[in-house]
């Protein structure tokens, strides 16, 4: 029975939902060329997008084992204001944009999980039409950006080419500080390319044992370590994240380790910040993630809301000590 279960899967990518309207578009050729390479591909023409990624009814657990690719043009709105669960950093016009829907770590604690009703990927080739709207934005003042917002676009980069694109339009944008956050080890989008100041490569970093349990199709983290110290070996500032600290009853030796891991592969002052929290998410997508993944530790553990717009998270006194425990032993 399981032999035929796996049968009857198809191959990561071995079909392609494009939109008809964007079926000839420059960027759909390339990302379909370079698909072909991996295997044979049938390319499925569709109305909207929609029609595939949000039709009722989908087994996500069962496509996160054989995800799809959806390619489309993105709609209005191109930007977006950015989420209260993120660090602003101090600017007042924070923002993100939307290059990608849903991504291929698929990472058990992701709030992206309870997100959308598909596990399928989508990828909106009209980065043009994004980078207009974020030259808009920049006439009213400087702009922090997310990019990698609702997917890991650096994860993608193999067959989309959308970072090296970005970095290549933030580059000339002295007003725009572009945060690019990944768990990918890909670097070939800064290869050859001089270091912008105004560009922020942000790893996310987890214990080795979180990582196993919750992190299955990431990058290990003593190799996303190794891709942070040679972007900054480069000249690059990198930022690093250790967020979503995830509580477990042996959660102190695992973010110890963790910071050990931290300060025999990269020298910490390089960095160019440090971004730490614990597990939030929506309480929407709680509860959806509960809903279709009812065997999940994380989606399991009673959190509390905070009451900042259904937010749920651990309790103030747990959030507190985790993230001073982490600064604590950082700064050893």
């Amino acid at each position: 029975m399981q032999s035929s279960k796996q049968n009857s899967l198809n191959r990561r990518f071995s079909h392609v939902y494009v939109e008809e309207d964007v079926l000839m578009h420059q960027v759909t050729g390339r990302i379909l060329e370079k698909l072909k390479r991996s295997g044979e591909v049938s390319v499925i023409p569709i109305r909207h997008y929609k029609d595939v990624f949000c039709r009722p009814n989908q087994d996500t657990v069962r496509q996160r084992s054989s995800r799809q690719l959806i390619i489309a043009r993105k709609k209005e709105p191109l930007i977006y204001k950015g989420s209260d669960m993120c660090d602003s950093l101090g600017y007042s016009n924070f923002h993100y944009c939307i290059n990608a829907m849903n991504c291929p770590y698929d990472c058990e604690y992701c709030y992206l999980r309870g997100a959308y009703p598909s596990a399928n990927i989508v990828v909106f080739v009209n980065q043009d039409e994004i980078f207009n709207a974020t030259d808009k934005l920049l006439e009213k003042g400087p702009v922090y950006m997310c990019n990698s917002y609702e997917t890991d676009l650096p994860a993608l980069e193999e067959f989309t080419g959308f970072t090296e694109q970005w970095i290549g339009y933030a580059s000339s944008r002295k007003d725009l500080t572009l945060e690019i956050r990944t768990k990918s080890t890909c670097l070939s989008y800064i290869i050859d390319r001089n270091p912008s100041g105004n560009i922020i490569l942000a790893w996310s970093v987890s214990p080795e044992e979180t990582a196993r349990r919750h992190e299955k199709y990431a990058p290990p983290p003593k190799a996303r370590l190794k891709a942070m110290k040679t972007a900054m070996d480069a000249g690059w500032k990198v930022r690093l994240c250790i967020d979503p600290m995830i509580w477990s009853e042996n959660w102190e030796a695992e973010y110890e380790s963790l910071a050990y891991l931290i300060r025999n592969e990269i020298m910490v002052p390089d960095l160019n910040d440090i971004s730490i929290g614990v597990f939030r998410v929506p309480s929407d997508s709680l509860r959806i993630m509960r809903k279709t993944d009812p065997g999940s530790v994380i989606a399991a553990y009673p959190y509390m809301s905070t009451g900042r717009k259904g937010i749920c998270t651990y309790p103030r006194e747990t959030e507190q000590e985790m993230i001073r425990f982490m600064w604590e032993k950082l700064g050893k």
